[in-house]
This record gives structure tokens, sequence and C-alpha cells, in this order.
């Protein structure tokens, strides 16, 4: 079984969102703006540091990436505009003080016999014998302390770092930092930060282990065992799970809904090893 951060997120938060996403395939057919406009993002960003920060070439690939139709005013394509040019503005020249390593790969890592780790990383550099891990944010606000210090508690992260430290890509490098590349975003302004974190060994450890128990429980998943009772998780951040109207409907009409509201879509390619 190979599993990744949104398989974990999703069956974290809830079975049945990850039954319903991850074995059916499922997807809203309805764009989520914030999920469209970092995907445009994170293609125009890679794109800068894959061609001599080309900006010319990135302003093209936003212009036709990017659904204009479901943009608002603070995520729209003038907004995004903005963003490539302070983002080159900002960090042009930056390749000077770090050698790149990758940008948007995927790597692979066994974590046990029948489970391997599949981790898609924004960028990896180097100074010297240390290697730098980048994850691209963006939100419309500039987060404050107690939201840096939730987001630097992710999951994924300490992913990211055990990626590292047990790839063989990575054997020759003594150190490893993890830095939250942050862009805040809306119609007056463009702000770009940085925010660094190293993360003590245990923490690490525990993640490996978490992720290996949560994937015993994947394996075995019987969805309708978790399909009662409903909690607060069903309408997170005052918003319905996308997966709310299956699970709140009666069994006959749930083949009917997935036909309607939604589609298939893979987003990882399940192998046996």
């Amino acid at each position: 079984m190979i599993i990744d951060n949104t398989m974990l997120s999703a069956y974290k938060r809830c079975p049945m969102l990850y039954w319903y996403r991850h074995h059916h395939n499922l997807v809203p057919l309805e764009k989520s703006l914030p999920l469209h406009y970092g995907e445009v993002l994170h293609a125009c960003i890679a794109h800068l540091y894959q061609h001599n920060w080309n900006i010319w070439g990135v302003i093209e690939i936003a212009a036709e990436m990017f659904d204009e139709s479901i943009a608002d005013k603070d995520r729209n394509a003038e907004t995004l505009t903005n963003v490539i040019n302070s983002y080159h503005k900002q960090y042009e020249g930056w390749e000077k003080h770090e050698k790149l390593i990758s940008v948007e790969q995927t790597y692979d890592v066994q974590m046990s016999d029948n489970l391997w780790y599949r981790a898609k990383i924004d960028r990896i550099t180097a100074i010297d014998n240390i290697l730098i891990i980048y994850d691209i944010k963006h939100s419309t606000r500039t987060p404050n302390d107690w939201q840096l210090s939730q987001w630097l508690l992710e999951p994924q992260f300490m992913g990211y770092i055990w990626t590292a430290q047990n790839h063989i890509d990575f054997k020759n490098y003594k150190d490893i930092l993890f830095i939250i590349d942050h862009i805040t975003v809306t119609k007056k302004k463009v702000e770009l930060n940085r925010y660094g974190q190293k993360y003590e060994a245990w923490k690490i450890d525990e993640w490996h282990w978490s992720v290996v128990d949560y994937s015993d429980g994947m394996m075995a998943l019987y969805p309708e065992y978790y399909r009662l009772p409903m909690s607060c998780d069903c309408t997170r951040y005052f918003r319905e799970c996308d997966y709310f109207p299956l699970c709140s409907s009666p069994p006959e009409s749930r083949e009917n809904l997935m036909h309607h509201l939604y589609k298939k879509e893979v987003w990882i390619e399940q192998k046996n090893e």
C-alpha cells in the first residue's frame, strides 16, 4: 500500500471522507477556489525555479491555468500576477546562496514490509551539509503566532523530514531545516514571509509509528461501521464536508448523488509491492 499526506489527513478527520475520496476516487464537481488558486500558484513558482526565473513564461502559465469564473476579490488573475511579480522581485538570485536540489518532486520511502510513504515536496535546497525543505502556503491573512505554531505542528511536515532522513538521495546531509514559504494575498497587498522550524527526533519517530498504526485501519476499513454518529468535523470551519450529502442521505439515494455531485479523479496510484 502507498499512502500520502492527503490520504492520512482525510482518514484522521473522518474514515468516511477517506473512503469516498480514496476508495471511490470521488471529488466534487464544483471547484474549490483556495485549492485551485494554490495549484496554479505552486505551478508558477515551480516554473520560476526550473526556468531561470523567466517571469514572462510564468505569467503566461498563470493566464492559461487560472479559472477566472470562480475568482473572488482576493483570489483572481490580477492578484495572482501581483504574487508572481512580488515573488520574483524578492527571491530572484536566492539560488546563489542555496543549491537547488528538486522542485515539486515525489519521493517514495518504504515504512514497513507492505507500506510505502509518498511525499510530494514543493522544493528542496541545500547549504553546505544542511538540507532545507520548503512548503508553499498561501492565505488571505498574515498568520499570527498561534496560527503559525499550529501550522508547524502539521503532521505532513514531519513526514517530509522523515522522508529526507530515510531517502537514499539525502544520506550525506548532517542536518535538516524545514521552512514554510508563506504568501499573504489580498486585493490590496502581497506579503511574503518565511518561517523556519527544526523538529526533535522523538517527534519524527512518533509521527512514523502513528502512520503505521493509521495504515492498519485504512487497509481494514469497513465503511458502514463509521457512518454514524456525525460530529463537528462534518462541518469544520463552518463549512460542510464535501461528502456530507452522501453521509447524510439514505442508502438508496447515494448512488444517484455520486453521479450528479461528484466526478472520478485518481490522485495517487496504488501498486502492489
